[in-house]
């Protein structure tokens, strides 16, 4: 089974809308076809970020049982990994590091992100060299890969 990690830029889009690559993603944690390592502050990001009041403003229509159903179905469904060591250091953007420390860590198969501070890894010969097993793909290459193993 294919594993990954999802940057919270893949879990909030499908909390936003039911429509897109982030909620076909998730989609696919739901239905039991992936495996995705989740790390506590993740959730904790997922909820500040829907806590902000620009953003409850904007996104009116998302109903806080929503957002908790989704949630709730994350930690049900996603693999729980409650620490992580620090082994990789992103200059580029520090709050980023978690999510390939975790990726490291789990030895997960794909880091899925739409962040280009991430992105940008996947053509780096030093990270690539150094973690050639790990793939750092946006949401659809990612959604290409997983359908390509049914």
């Amino acid at each position: 089974m294919i594993s990954a990690v999802f940057d919270t830029n893949i879990f909030i889009p499908a909390i936003l809308s039911e429509t897109g690559p982030g909620n076909a993603c998730v989609g696919e944690l739901f239905a039991d076809r992936i495996v995705v390592f989740v790390h506590p502050e993740i959730l904790a990001e997922i909820d500040d970020f829907l806590l902000r009041t620009r953003v409850r403003e904007k996104y009116r229509h998302v109903r806080r049982f929503r957002t908790a159903d989704l949630v709730r179905k994350i930690r049900k469904f996603g693999t729980w990994v409650p620490s992580v060591e620090r082994i990789y250091e992103l200059d580029r953007d520090p709050t980023d590091a978690l999510f390939i420390n975790l990726s490291i860590a789990t030895n997960a198969d794909f880091l899925v992100s739409r962040d280009k501070d991430l992105l940008y890894l996947s053509g780096d010969a030093n990270f690539v060299a150094n973690y050639p097993n790990l793939k750092i793909v946006d949401p659809y290459e990612f959604l290409v890969a997983v359908r390509a193993t049914r």
